[in-house]
Parts: structure tokens; C-alpha cells; sequence
């Protein structure tokens, strides 16, 4: 199964107070011409889908026209939050977004979000974990966890993976601090 996988887009970024939007629809195109020549058997988006919770219109309106063109290109594509978007906001649509093969996951729940993927070699689960701080895991498994990567552990260990089948998690998560667990 072929995947192509982007990250920390940063739609709407600016620089110095320039606008990035017209560098980044370049960038979105040249993805878009790559997934026509490549055929991948899906996308994978990991986190930063903008530059801040409250992202500006043109930057909400590039996302728009780039998951339009996943949709007519009948991609599955997989789209999770990082630390810099606005999980609620990221999830406006999903339903219907979804319904075109576009799922988006921006706020964890209590049990992980799984897709399925089938090629000649049988199914991919397509596990989705976007950004949490350890308050979202504590306020899910009622204890209380400190570090990212002690919720991350907490939050994994109590998801049911079937590990004889092919596994991949989308995540964009802080896990060490300074190369300690």
C-alpha cells in the first residue's frame, strides 16, 4: 500500500507580516500534481493543518480548496490536529467531509478513532491521534497524568490494536522532554 504523508502545513503562516497563503497553495498544487503521478492509496496528514487556533479566512478558504481536490480525486486522505489548530474548529464538517472519504479527527474521545484500508495483502488500520495534553487523558481515564509522555502511554495502553493485522497512527504529540520518557 503506497501513503503519502505531509505535516505542520501552517496554513496561514506569515512572516515578518508576509503572507505565506499564495507559497502554500503552490506547495498544496504540488502535492495534488504528485498524487496524480504517484497514485498513492491514500493521504496521510499529521497535525498543523494551520498556523494558529484562529486561522485567517484565506487560510480556511486554501483548505477548502485542497480537500475539494481530494474529494474529486476520490483520495482517502486522513487528517488529525496538532498543537497549533484549533481541534473544534478543525472538525467543522466532518461528517459531511467524511462522507468523501476525508476523515478528520481533531479532538481525542475515549477510545481512539480507526479506519480500514484493503489492499492485495488485506487490512491497514489507520489509528488517529491528534494533539491532547495530558489534562484531555486525565479527564478521559480519570487519573492523572503530568508528562505527555505518561498520557500518551496511559492513553495507547487502553486501545485495543490488534497487532496481528498492519497498524500505522497518525500522531503529532509531545512525548519526551529533553530526551527523558
Amino acid at each position: 500500500m503506497k501513503f503519502f504523508h505531509i505535516s505542520d502545513l501552517h496554513l496561514g503562516k506569515r512572516v515578518y507580516e508576509f503572507s505565506m497563503l499564495e507559497e502554500q497553495r503552490e506547495l498544496l498544487q504540488t502535492v495534488l500534481d504528485k498524487i496524480e503521478e504517484e497514485k498513492p492509496d491514500a493521504l496521510l496528514v499529521t497535525g498543523d493543518i494551520y498556523d494558529k487556533p484562529v486561522p485567517p479566512t484565506e487560510a480556511v478558504k486554501l483548505l477548502d480548496w485542497f480537500l475539494t481536490e481530494l474529494a474529486e480525486r476520490k483520495l482517502p486522505s486522513y487528517i488529525i490536529a496538532g498543537n497549533h489548530d484549533s481541534a473544534q474548529r478543525l472538525e467543522f464538517g466532518k461528517e459531511i467531509i467524511g462522507k468523501n472519504g476525508i476523515h478528520i479527527v481533531g479532538n481525542i474521545s475515549g477510545t481512539m478513532e480507526c479506519f480500514q484500508e484493503r489492499d492485495a495483502f488485506g487490512e491497514v488500520n489507520i489509528w488517529m491521534l491528534p494533539f491532547f495534553k495530558p489534562a484531555h487523558v486525565n479527564g478521559i481515564l480519570g487519573e492523572s497524568f503530568s508528562s505527555y509522555g505518561e498520557a500518551a502511554k496511559a492513553y495507547l495502553k487502553q486501545t485495543e490494536i490488534d497487532h496481528t493485522k498492519r497498524n500505522i497512527i497518525l500522531v503529532h504529540q509531545f512525548v519526551t522532554w529533553k530526551g527523558s520518557a
